[in-house]
């Protein structure tokens, strides 16, 4: 849950004096039972206070907008484990100093796009002891950096920011919940030189030295997998392991769980326990019964706690590192706490910590499965124990947590059951006891931790290759929409069938789970989005149960494309099971990069394109039942109401006869006049998709009287770029909306000043992805359209 605005200082100090005043005021004169109501309300009220303030807090140790895109100097410390790809690096860092390049801009005014004027700030004062997040591309002077290591480095910085989508990953409020201030760049042609050697942090230093120890060979394919059991680290997990993960239900086992720190913590305990039990029986020396207490508990509160350290303290293993801490000293004071209260408090720490943690699906499903492992086993007497128990311990999760991945669009499939039976097993006391010998060998003998290790790979190979036998097919299950009532009717559903026998409530349970099943969410108005995708394109047009989807977005690396990781979350959030018609535009990465990413999750009937796309072999071995077809003009679709016109390309104008730039950029020119052009008509709404046109394809369309006069909405072609929107083609289409899809503050300067002066001159509203995120537009029946932006719509403090 989130708040729009957040209230001033002032305002909260008021508050949590007024509700601390009612709490104490409550215990002399109001009874027992009312008291403990209202002081519940006043320490909620408080708790909003602390975290109203620490939120604000956070936001407003972000970087200056007014500082964006310029030439800095730091002096940094590299914190955490660089992320080492082949053509890139990426590493958090410390600011120790920082200045404008030249000194050419403090000191001096800037207006803002309101007209307001403002000061360059000091670099030095708005940065210095912050957290960056710089990405550093293949450079001969970065393959030296390390942790703790101090350098001087030429970068470009900006704020915070992430796609703004119905649904999406909120990229933004990750950064802040890492307390990033910044993210930027290296500039791999400045004088980056290291400063100092230094001694990382100790928690940093021992994730480096096993890093290096162990996986300093990077070429075993699951080494990425690995290193996330022992270090936390899932940047080297490739997108087809993380497919393979989420279509078994495993995926949750990458993540250092509450389990992995329970095994921690109970070797500890129990190891030190028996070493000092053998000392017991020697004449030297007898611990007390206090000893024997608090020792244990110490070294095992201790080993849970250097392993969550290891694991970057991520919120699994806070969880399970505060019960851990909670449970020992009860055993030591020889107190029994309530395990339901001891989630409270261990859930309002981590909340104290860091607030933003409760807007992390990791949160929700953390607290969620020790929740329902609970209300399965603490009611039932007497105790069950052996494989029954763990065959109702993955039905309990299972059914459990149904509701909640379905609830917030996460992937839920029916083979998690008998996968976790033999994955949570395997991974928990064959390769996880392995790895931590392995770990323990670097500091031993190298040649020792290279062979537990080598027990750990072999083990997980063999896990994997039941994975992947066991994936084989769609195991994805889409249990019931996600309106209010299916949502209140699913968890009412989940209690029932977890509830003890003797209550009766199983029958019920399935009762309400039918009717789960029977409500259906069918959409009575058509819905266009165009999405956030950065500096590319998207848009989703969903029309009496049909879904057209017009590109794809950009592929940025071999771990993140917009297809996977940004349209199929959003299609899932949409409830929609498959596309019945994906159009390419054209080829270029920044409009087709995501197809493979795309066509890995969500199931698609037809593929047009006009050009050959590298997915043939995809689409035989995964979807064989896709139809191709050429996207050429006079082609048509009709999809319900709606239908599709593609305008160009025209097979009756040569393409060496388009283009405006000269021979030697031939090939990109004609690529981007190549793009598809399709008219979307609706009743009585119209709206153009152009692809990446320029002016010479402008031109042939305005010749050849293809293209329709006033329009609702025009996607401009090219981003804004200044190729495109020729005065004459945005007079005859005389657009009432216009959406430009770019990047923010992208390297192209796309939407151009030229361009967004010529439709200004015209009257058309002005839409941009990268200021307004995902640009949503709602037909009625009528033909009517209203137009909304996804950050406007749903405003959040850190907007």
């Amino acid at each position: 849950m989130y708040f729009p605005f957040l209230p001033d200082l002032n305002t909260l100090l008021l508050l949590g004096f007024l509700a601390s005043f009612i709490c104490l005021l409550s215990k002399a004169y109001i009874s027992p039972v009312v008291n403990h109501f209202i002081t519940l309300a006043c320490l909620f009220a408080i708790s909003f206070c602390i975290n109203s303030w620490h939120i604000r807090h956070i936001i407003d140790h972000q970087m200056p907008s007014v500082m964006e895109g310029l030439d800095l100097v730091l002096d940094v410390e590299v914190i955490g484990l660089p992320v080492i790809r082949s053509q890139s690096l990426r590493f958090d860092a410390r600011v120790i100093m920082a200045q404008y390049i030249g000194q050419k801009y403090e000191g001096k005014k800037i207006s803002d796009k309101n007209g307001v004027s403002l000061n360059y700030p000091s670099p030095t004062q708005v940065l210095t002891g912050k957290k960056v997040r710089l990405s550093w591309r293949k450079d001969a002077a970065r393959e030296a950096l390390r942790a703790g290591q101090k350098w001087r480095l030429y970068v470009r910085l900006k704020r915070p920011r992430g796609f703004a989508n119905p649904g999406g990953f909120d990229y933004q409020v990750w950064l802040l919940q890492q307390h990033i201030s910044a993210t930027g760049y290296v500039k791999i042609q400045a004088d980056n030189v290291m400063l100092v050697t230094g001694q990382p942090k100790f928690f940093d230093g021992l994730r480096q030295h096993l890093d290096h120890g162990l996986f300093s060979d990077g070429e075993k394919d699951l080494n990425g997998i690995l290193r996330a059991l022992i270090l936390g680290d899932k940047s080297f997990i490739s997108q087809a392991q993380w497919q393979l993960l989420v279509k078994t239900g495993t995926a949750h086992l990458m993540a250092i769980s509450g389990l992995h720190i329970g095994l921690v913590a109970g070797f500890a305990f129990f190891g030190i326990r028996r070493i000092m039990a053998l000392v017991w029986l020697l004449p030297i020396y007898q611990p007390s019964p206090l000893m024997l207490r608090l020792v244990p508990a110490l070294f095992s509160i201790l080993a849970s706690g250097i392993y969550a350290g290891i694991a970057d303290f991520a919120i699994p293993t806070q969880r399970a590192w505060l019960l851990v801490t909670i449970f020992n000293f009860a055993h030591v004071f020889g107190r029994t706490f309530s395990v339901i209260y001891s989630l409270i408090l261990a859930a309002a720490v981590i909340l104290m910590i860091n607030p933003f943690s409760a807007l992390q699906n990791g949160f929700w499903l953390s607290f969620g499965a020790v929740i329902c492992l609970l209300f399965c086993f603490s009611h039932r007497r007497p105790k069950i124990s052996g494989a029954k128990s763990i065959l109702l311990a993955q039905f309990a999760v299972f059914v459990g947590l149904a509701a909640l991945l379905n609830m917030r669009q996460l992937p839920l499939t029916y083979m998690s059951p008998l996968a976790n039976i033999i994955a949570v097993p395997i991974v928990s006391f064959f390769v996880i006891p392995f790895l931590f010998a392995a770990g323990l060998g670097v500091f031993i003998e190298p040649g020792l931790a290279q062979f537990f290790l080598s027990i750990s790979q072999w083990v997980m190979a063999k896990l994997w290759w039941f994975l992947q036998w066991l994936s084989q097919g769609d195991s994805l299950l889409w249990l019931f929409s996600s309106i209010p009532l299916a949502a209140f009717f699913a968890i009412s559903a989940t209690v029932l069938l977890l509830s003890p026998r003797a209550l009766g409530g199983q029958l019920p349970g399935v009762a309400l789970l039918a009717v789960c099943l029977m409500l259906d969410n069918k959409r009575s108005d058509t819905r266009i989005t165009v999405l956030d995708v950065g500096q590319g394109l998207s848009v989703v047009v969903e029309s009496d149960a049909t879904t057209f989807v017009y590109d794809v977005g950009a592929k940025y690396s071999d771990n993140f494309d917009i297809g996977s990781r940004v349209l199929a979350p959003f299609l899932r959030y949409q409830e929609v099971r498959e596309i019945d018609l994906l159009a390419i535009s054209h080829g270029d990465n920044d409009h087709a990069g995501g197809l493979v990413g795309l066509l890995n999750n969500i199931k698609t009937r037809q593929l047009a394109s006009n050009e050959v796309l590298p997915v043939d072999n995809l689409l035989k071995a995964k979807q064989p039942g896709v139809l191709r077809s050429t996207c050429l003009a006079g082609q048509r679709w009709d999809m319900g109401s709606m239908t599709l016109k593609v305008l160009w390309p025209d097979t009756s104008v040569p393409l060496a006869s388009v283009g405006d730039e000269p021979h030697k950029h031939r090939r990109q020119v004609s690529s981007n006049n190549t793009s598809c052009v399709i008219l979307l008509t609706l009743d009585n709404f119209s709206m153009l998709l152009t692809g990446d046109i320029e002016r010479s394809v402008e031109r042939r369309l305005l010749a050849n009287g293809t293209l329709p006069m006033n329009i609702d909405v025009l996607i401009a072609p090219h981003h804004g770029s200044n190729t495109s929107s020729s005065i004459k083609f945005i007079s005859h289409l005389s657009p009432q909306h216009v959406i430009f899809s770019s990047g923010y503050k992208n390297r192209y300067r796309h939407p151009a000043t030229k361009v967004l002066k010529r439709y200004e001159k015209l009257d058309n509203v002005i839409w941009n992805t990268a200021d307004d995120g995902a640009i949503v537009i709602h037909i009625d029946s009528e033909g009517e359209a209203q137009l909304m932006s996804e950050r406007e719509t749903h405003p959040k403090p850190w907007y």
